[in-house]
């Protein structure tokens, strides 16, 4: 699979493997990135009204402490059929609702869905994604064949 559509149209009209071009804008792109954040920082630092607004005790106190959360869990539904079966994170969200599952956090793709939720939450709200979208009989059907 390529990493890009572009590189995956380039690399064959140019006659140049698309792993190539990948790793050939790799280096400028982490350049490139990290030339603006400097930029950024260095503006900020010298022209603090350019950064969030802050009191000097709060710029002081700032990013002292991480807290860390280690009773997180996350529950994934993948497939290709979501790029073409509409509602499936509404389906996906409605089921977990239903079971009273607090959802902390959703990332997406075109074929995952990720929510983070309590670590004790994750066997129940697999047991229901299961039901909810008959995935235990197609585990029993692959394993038939």
């Amino acid at each position: 699979m390529r990493p890009s559509v572009m590189l995956g149209v380039l690399g064959p009209t140019m006659g140049v493997p698309g792993n190539q071009l990948y790793s050939a804008a790799f280096g400028p792109g982490f350049l490139l990135a990290g030339s603006y954040i400097g930029y950024t920082m260095i503006r900020s630092f010298l022209n603090p009204k350019l950064g969030p607004p802050m009191t000097h005790e709060e710029r002081a106190t700032a990013y002292k402490e991480m807290t860390t959360d280690d009773q997180i869990g996350t529950v994934t539904l993948v497939g290709a059929g979501m790029k073409s079966e509409p509602g499936v994170a509404a389906k996906m969200f409605r089921v977990l609702a239903a079971e009273g599952i607090n959802l902390q956090m959703i990332d997406t793709s075109t074929i995952r869905i990720t929510v983070v939720i309590d670590r004790r939450e994750v066997e129940r709200a697999v047991r229901a994604l299961h039901d909810a979208f008959d995935l235990a009989g197609e585990a029993v059907r692959r394993a038939d064949v």
